[in-house]
């Protein structure tokens, strides 16, 4: 299952004007001017990745942390230049907040999307490991039909088995399950088991019900990473609406 990142929703900066009629405005502006038209340039080149509905979890987290690095940049720019006319410093101010705050988010999406490449593979994990386990479960089950008297311990356990969760996207529900899938484990590697082939088979049994217990935790725990990167990406947005506000009110001091 493939991740579709919503940073394909990520607004853009709008351009900030280099106009400055007032001569006394115009080495400020300039600041202004070079340092927001750096991070604009930079989330443009982000979005072309982040706009991709098919963008893989890796080419997301490259594509975020240059424009992360620039953003930050852009801030300690800003914060250093601190501009003469009085009238422009609450705008600049503003504008280094939000450019340190887009710096911060970007770099937590691209940890994030990191975290979350491995998706696809633990789906695959699940998936297979459950076409093994359904495989073993009919051969135990057909050599304890064909002889009862060998399985009498083993049945009363396998009857105890305790099914999965439907909820397999609540970290809760899968922690509950994955603790009294172990205790069933390590109570079915206590039976003892004679033939030595069904031996065999259920230590096979309940080595991949182990190895699934740990595939679904893995799985539950990349899916609550994607809930976090869902939630920053709104965050980010509403950052980028702050950074325009700001490039909006430039534009206009510096044309007065």
């Amino acid at each position: 299952m493939k991740k579709c990142f919503s940073g394909c929703c990520i607004i853009a900066l709008i351009a900030l004007g280099g106009a400055c009629n007032s001569k006394k405005k115009a080495t400020d502006c300039k600041v202004l001017v070079v340092s927001m038209t750096e991070l604009s340039e930079k989330l443009a080149e982000a979005r072309k990745v982040l706009s991709a509905r098919d963008a893989e979890p890796n080419q997301v987290a490259e594509a975020l942390k240059p424009f992360s690095v620039a953003a930050k940049n852009v801030a300690v720019s800003l914060n250093t230049k601190v501009p003469t006319v009085s009238s422009l410093r609450k705008i600049s101010s503003n504008a280094a907040a939000a450019a340190l705050a887009l710096s911060s988010q970007s770099a937590q999406m691209a940890e994030y999307a990191e975290q979350m490449k491995d998706m696809e593979a633990a789906n695959k994990a699940v998936d297979e490991n459950k076409q093994r386990m359904d495989q073993l479960e009919l051969q135990i089950k057909g050599s304890c039909e064909a002889e009862s008297s060998k399985c009498i311990d083993l049945s009363k356990v396998l009857a105890r088995f305790p099914a999965p969760t439907d909820q397999t996207e609540v970290a809760d529900d899968v922690a509950v399950w994955a603790r009294k899938l172990s205790t069933w484990t390590a109570e079915l590697e206590k039976v003892d088991i004679p033939d030595q082939q069904l031996k065999v088979r259920v230590q096979a049994f309940t080595k991949g019900w182990q190895e699934r217990g740990i595939s679904m935790s893995r799985l539950v725990t990349i899916l609550e990473i994607g809930k976090k990167y869902e939630a920053l990406n709104k965050a980010l947005n509403d950052q980028l609406d702050r950074a325009n506000q700001a490039i909006a009110n430039a534009n206009a001091a510096c044309q007065k």
